[in-house]
């Protein structure tokens, strides 16, 4: 089952698309190794990579 998740996640695409944290205030990251906070993140999208077909 995990390869079939990892097969969708890297050869189909996704549609732009906003990212909400479901359980916390904010969405946290890290850069350069100092955390980054954003209330949402807006996803560009993605073509997707048949690498896998």
């Amino acid at each position: 089952m995990k390869n079939l998740f990892v097969f969708a996640l890297f050869s189909l695409y996704t549609k732009p698309h906003e990212i909400k944290p479901k359980t916390r205030k904010f969405l946290r990251w890290v850069v350069s190794s100092e955390f980054i906070f954003a209330k949402k993140v807006k996803h560009p999208g993605y073509k997707g990579d048949p690498f896998l077909n």
